[in-house]
C-alpha cells in the first residue's frame, strides 16, 4: 500500500470515527397510567385511565458531552373506562309497523365502556445531560411527539335497559311491545367496535439517570410524560341509543365518544364528550448504544 492510500485510508477512518462517535442508538420501553382523557361534560358518568404499554427505537445526535437532539419511532397503548349509574334518553324514530316517527326513550342502568387506542408516536426532542460520576449522569428531555393514530376500539355494556316509544296521536308510553323494541331488556355487551381519531401533538418530558454500562452501551433509567395538547376527538354525530327501524329488538348502543343524547323528550342533544387528549405518565428504561 503506498503512503498516500495508508494516509487516505487512516484519514478516513478518523472522519468516520468521529461522525459515529456523535450518533446514539437504543430501543426504550415504558408502562404507567395512560389514558384517552376524555372531558366528559355535566357529570355525566367517569372516565378514568388505566395501564398503558409504549416502546420503540431511539435515535441521538450528540451535539456536545451534554447536549442532544433525539427523534425516533414508538408505538403507545392508551386505555380508559367509562362508566354511569343510569341514564334516560330520548330521540326521534319510525316505527316499524306503522310507519310513523315516534319518540324513542331508554332508561339504561350500570353502564361501562372501554376504550383503548394505538399510537405511532415520532418524538422531536432535546436533552441535556450532566456528570453525577464517574459511570452516572443525570438527563433530562424535552420536545414534543406526533401520535398517529393505528387503531382504536371501544366495547360497551349495561346491566339493563328499559325501552318505550311515546306516539303523539295516541298520547301514551308503549313500553311491553317488545318486536317494536320496547320493554326491559337484559344484561348484554356490545363487541368491539372501531373508534375514529385525529392525529395527536403531545408534549413529552423525560428525566432520570443514564449509567454507563462500558465504553459504548448506556442504560436510561427514568420518568416521563406525555400529554396531548390538541382534541383529537371527530365530530360527534351519532344517536346514543340508537332505534333500529329493521329489527327494533336489536337497537345500537354507540361509543359515547361519537354520540350525543337527550335528557327529556324533544330536548336538545347533548354531548357526552367534547374533548380527548391522551396522556401518559410512568417509568421507561433504555438501552443505547454509542458509535
Amino acid at each position: 500500500m503506498s503512503p498516500k492510500i495508508s494516509i487516505s485510508v487512516i484519514l478516513a477512518l478518523f472522519i468516520f470515527s468521529g461522525v459515529f462517535a456523535q450518533h446514539e442508538f437504543g430501543v426504550n420501553v415504558g408502562g404507567g397510567v395512560s389514558s384517552l382523557n376524555n372531558k366528559v361534560l355535566d357529570n355525566i358518568g367517569n372516565s378514568n385511565g388505566g395501564f398503558g404499554l409504549q416502546f420503540g427505537i431511539d435515535y441521538r445526535y450528540l451535539i456536545d458531552s451534554q447536549i442532544s437532539a433525539k427523534t425516533g419511532i414508538g408505538f403507545a397503548f392508551h386505555n380508559t373506562k367509562f362508566t354511569l349509574n343510569s341514564l334516560d334518553t330520548y330521540s326521534r324514530a319510525n316505527d316499524i309497523v306503522e310507519r310513523t316517527p315516534f319518540d324513542f326513550r331508554s332508561q339504561l342502568n350500570d353502564y361501562e365502556e372501554s376504550q383503548s387506542a394505538v399510537m405511532l408516536q415520532i418524538p422531536i426532542m432535546g436533552q441535556y445531560q450532566m456528570s453525577l460520576s464517574k459511570e452516572l449522569q443525570f438527563y433530562a428531555a424535552g420536545g414534543i411527539k406526533v401520535g398517529l393514530p393505528l387503531g382504536a376500539k371501544y366495547s360497551n355494556s349495561f346491566s339493563s335497559i328499559t325501552n318505550s316509544g311515546w306516539y303523539d296521536q295516541d298520547r301514551i308510553w308503549y313500553e311491553v311491545q317488545t318486536f317494536r323494541g320496547f320493554g326491559e331488556f337484559d344484561s348484554s355487551i356490545t363487541p368491539d367496535a372501531d373508534l375514529d381519531f385525529k392525529t395527536v401533538f403531545m408534549l413529552a418530558l423525560e428525566t432520570g439517570v443514564k449509567l454507563s454500562i462500558n465504553k459504548e452501551m448506556s442504560l436510561y433509567i427514568g420518568l416521563f410524560l406525555d400529554y396531548g395538547l390538541n382534541n383529537i376527538q371527530k365530530p360527534v354525530n351519532k344517536t346514543f341509543v340508537e332505534y333500529n327501524e329493521t329489527t327494533p329488538h336489536e337497537f345500537a348502543v354507540h361509543s359515547v365518544t361519537h354520540s350525543m343524547y337527550a335528557s327529556e323528550r324533544g330536548g336538545e342533544p347533548l354531548q357526552f364528550i367534547n374533548k380527548i387528549t391522551p396522556m401518559a405518565v410512568g417509568i421507561k428504561v433504555a438501552f443505547a448504544y454509542g458509535l
